[in-house]
């Protein structure tokens, strides 16, 4: 959170919001409790700067009592019991840059622009290998099911399965 690569690539497009949003959600694996919540602590980052910001998450007691010194921070709602479908993920839910950004950048960018490619006459050619070559083959073939198949339900399997005595 305080390397030069996340002030660089992210605290420098974002807004002071959406930094305690992306902060608070990594660090104590968590939403923001709404928009109050989002204002005391972007006061903080305007007031005392982002490193005091992530020095006051790191230590206080709801990072402690949750991740402690020697647990990796994780999204701790993301399963829900009686729901079928936990939370949606953090990387889902708030993207990178805000849309002002992502204008900017292009985001999000088509795959592909322009009259589709004529596909070559060479790979209209018959080669082996294609499974469309052996359609007619197989639906030729009978249905009859051998060994254990659900046509064939007076198998005895178990007479067939060695039984050692001990």
């Amino acid at each position: 959170m305080l390397s030069d690569t996340f002030r660089r690539a992210f605290y420098r497009f974002n807004s002071n919001y959406q930094v305690v949003t992306q902060v608070v959600q990594r660090v104590l694996g968590r939403d923001v409790h709404g928009q109050a919540e989002r204002i005391a602590w972007s006061i903080v980052i305007a007031n005392q700067g982002l490193d005091a910001f992530v020095d006051v998450l790191l230590d206080s007691s709801e990072y402690l009592d949750n991740f402690g010194y020697s647990t990796v921070p994780y999204q701790r709602r993301r399963v829900l019991p009686g729901r079928d479908l936990g939370e949606t993920p953090f990387n889902i839910k708030s993207p990178r840059y805000e849309a002002y950004w992502r204008g900017i950048a292009g985001f999000p960018r088509p795959i592909y622009v322009g009259a589709p490619k004529k596909v070559p006459a060479r790979a209209a050619r018959v080669r082996g290998g294609n499974p469309k070559d052996y359609v007619t083959w197989v639906s030729a073939m009978s249905t009859r099911t051998v060994g254990g198949g659900s046509a064939n339900t007076a198998f005895n399997y178990l007479a067939k399965v060695p039984y050692r005595k001990v």
